[in-house]
C-alpha cells in the first residue's frame, strides 16, 4: 500500500475530487494515517514497501510533507488545514450557487457573442456575487478562457453603478447602458449584431 501524497494541492485533500467533467478521482485511503497503513500492511502481507521517491526532494509532494512538519510545529496540522479548506469550498459552492440565480434572474443571452444585464442586479445582490457574475459574463461573450484581472473587473463594476456610464470595453467585450439594461456584445463582432437589431 502507498501512502497518498498528502498537501499537493487544495483539491488533494479531499476523498474524492472532480478532476474535470469526464473524471473523478477517488482517494479512500487519504485520510487514513500512516501508521494505520503500516500495521494493516504488515497484518494482511507480514510486511510494507517504502516508496523510496517519498525521500526524494525532487518531487513537489516530498518538499510539501516536510513544511508540514514544520507547520504542525507552529500549530497549523493537517487536520486543521483541511477543515479551513473544507470550509472554504462550502463558502464557494455557496457563492457559486447564489450566482448562478443572480445570472437566470438578471441576464439574457441573445446568442453566443452577446447578452443584455438588468441594471437592477448592482443594487439587489451582493458585491461578490455581481463579481463573480460579470467574471463569467466577460468569458462567456468575449470566448476567452480567463476573464480580465480583478482590478479591472472591480472598476468596471463601479463605473457600471454610475447613472452617467454610457460605453467602455474590457476583455474582448463591448458593454453599452441603456435605459436600465447593460448590452454586452464581443468586440470583434459588435458592428455586425448592432447591425442586425436595427
Amino acid at each position: 500500500l502507498f501512502r497518498g501524497s498528502g498537501l499537493t494541492g487544495l483539491s488533494s485533500m479531499f476523498e474524492s475530487t472532480n478532476y474535470n467533467e469526464n473524471l473523478k478521482i477517488i482517494r479512500p485511503l487519504l485520510n487514513v494515517s500512516k501508521q494505520n497503513l503500516i500495521a494493516t500492511t504488515k497484518f494482511y502481507f507480514k510486511k510494507h514497501v517504502e516508496d523510496p521517491s517519498n525521500e526524494n526532494e525532487k518531487f513537489l509532494r516530498t518538499r510539501i510533507r516536510k513544511y508540514r512538519e514544520h507547520l504542525s510545529r507552529e500549530g497549523l496540522d493537517t487536520k486543521k488545514i483541511s477543515k479551513t479548506v473544507a470550509n472554504l469550498m462550502i463558502a464557494k459552492n455557496a457563492l457559486d450557487f447564489y450566482k448562478k440565480k443572480a445570472i437566470n434572474n438578471n441576464v439574457n443571452f441573445l446568442s453566443k457573442n452577446s447578452c443584455i444585464i438588468n441594471s437592477k442586479l448592482f443594487i439587489e445582490e451582493a458585491n461578490e456575487i455581481v463579481f463573480k457574475m460579470m467574471s463569467d459574463v466577460l468569458s462567456l461573450i468575449s470566448g476567452n478562457y480567463y476573464p480580465p484581472r480583478s482590478k479591472k473587473i472591480l472598476h468596471l463594476i463601479n463605473r457600471l453603478k454610475k447613472f452617467k456610464y454610457n460605453k467602455s470595453t474590457l476583455g474582448g467585450c463591448i458593454l453599452e447602458k441603456k435605459n436600465g439594461f447593460i448590452l454586452v456584445t464581443k468586440e470583434k463582432g459588435a458592428k455586425q449584431f448592432l447591425h442586425a437589431l436595427k
